[in-house]
């Protein structure tokens, strides 16, 4: 923990020299100025709407929120609402939420943020003279590149992930598209798609007009991303190309809902006494918070120990099933085997069986031949002595024929 508090430190002091560098910012000197700041923190995943500084948070057990409208406005349903004392607080905000996050990995980038993240900042201005109150929202919104399902190589959950990425892109472009017709167009202007997507939802108030709206895109300078590069710098143009018709309404509220965090400013005469007052209960919810965040750490550290247990658990139980299983399999198969044996030794023998009747009868009538054979031979050799004693016979009567004629 304290590497990691000493790492927020040093990206908080980093980014503070950043900005002001880059800005030069005066400081108000009017005494009767006090300033609050609320920060909010969602990312919209597979358009779903998640708190990212809820309690639900950091459990893992998300609930998808809900988007409303009031009056043109949109806002979600039950959004946690933190309030930051300093830049540093914000920052640690920020931080916190983004662990939070939804990542993932694919062929293009090991650490892939799988969803479009928005960072709200609410800063509230109290007047003790004229005990008007002015708040201003700030939306920061961290979109999520689109994606080629042939550079990425994205299946399952990823693949799913970035169809919803995309389109939820798609719809941004349309809405942008629609806003510079309307301003180029001098028909009826075309209806803004800003209900197609969560994402536009959120942020309608900035596409309609009503707010300023600025866009920071990201190139890959390499010549393999080529085209992503190009849909990118044509997506700006559109967005460059717009203007903001009207100016964002300021509104100069007595009441709004952050008015109650001011009752005791407005009820008491001497602000600076209820001013002390509130800076102590700040510290010592802030001690509260960091209270329960430890708690909420060590109880997340016994369930993670809980887990690994119960992971073990099952793994033994899982090698014992399947020692068992493998134990069954095999005697399953021995028996089936056996079996097998018994019905291939009666099927031969059944399939002999007619062979060995015919081999039988072959062998009967082979041996009944063989009689018939020596039968015949005897006949033929009777034949044969009486053919000889017929020629000597007949020789005899030749040879008393020659003697008469001669």
């Amino acid at each position: 923990m304290k590497k990691m508090s000493q790492y927020h430190d040093a990206g908080h002091s980093r980014m503070k020299s950043i900005i002001r560098k880059e800005h030069d910012f005066q400081t108000s000197k009017d005494p009767d100025l006090r300033v609050f700041i609320w920060v909010s923190f969602v990312e919209i995943y597979n358009e779903n709407v998640f708190d990212l500084l809820g309690q639900d948070s950091i459990f893992g057990k998300r609930k998808p929120m809900k988007i409303l409208s009031n009056e043109g406005n949109a806002y979600i349903k039950d959004l946690s609402c933190v309030f930051a004392g300093s830049s540093e607080d914000v920052y640690n905000i920020l931080q916190f939420g983004l662990q939070s996050a939804t990542y993932g990995s694919t062929d293009v980038n090991s650490n892939s943020s799988r969803s479009h993240s928005i960072f709200f900042m609410t800063v509230v201005s109290y007047s003790l003279a004229t005990q008007l109150i002015n708040y201003s929202v700030y939306k920061f919104c961290d979109l999520a590149g689109s994606e080629r399902l042939k550079k990425t190589g994205n299946f399952g959950d990823r693949f799913k992930e970035a169809q919803k990425i995309n389109t939820s892109l798609m719809v941004l472009g349309r809405c942008l598209e629609t806003v510079h017709k309307n301003q180029k167009s001098k028909k009826l202007a075309e209806i803004v798609p800003v209900r197609d997507s969560k994402l536009t939802m959120l942020i309608q108030s900035a596409l309609l007009g009503k707010e300023k709206l600025s866009m920071i895109v990201n190139l890959y300078p390499t010549e393999e991303y080529y085209d992503e590069n190009l849909n990118v710098l044509n997506f700006s143009s559109i967005a460059k190309q717009i203007v903001l018709q009207r100016k964002p309404t300021q509104r100069r509220d007595r009441s709004t809902r952050y008015s109650f965090f001011l009752a005791q400013a407005t009820s008491s005469p001497s602000a600076k006494i209820d001013w002390n007052q509130l800076m102590v209960e700040n510290e010592r919810l802030k001690q509260e918070l960091a209270y329960e965040s430890n708690v909420y750490r060590e109880q997340l550290a016994d369930k993670a120990l809980e887990i690994q247990q119960l992971k073990r658990e099952i793994f033994d139980q899982e090698l014992q099933l399947r020692n068992e299983l493998t134990d069954d399999f095999e005697s399953y198969c021995a028996q089936r085997e056996a079996t097998f044996q018994t019905r291939l030794k009666q099927a031969r023998e059944a399939a002999v069986l007619p062979y060995k009747l015919q081999i039988t009868n072959l062998n009967a009538k082979i041996e009944h031949l063989k009689n018939v054979i020596t039968d015949m031979e005897y006949e033929e050799d009777e034949y044969e002595k009486k053919l000889k004693a017929y020629q000597e016979e007949l020789q005899k009567y030749r040879e008393k024929y020659l003697q008469v004629i001669l």
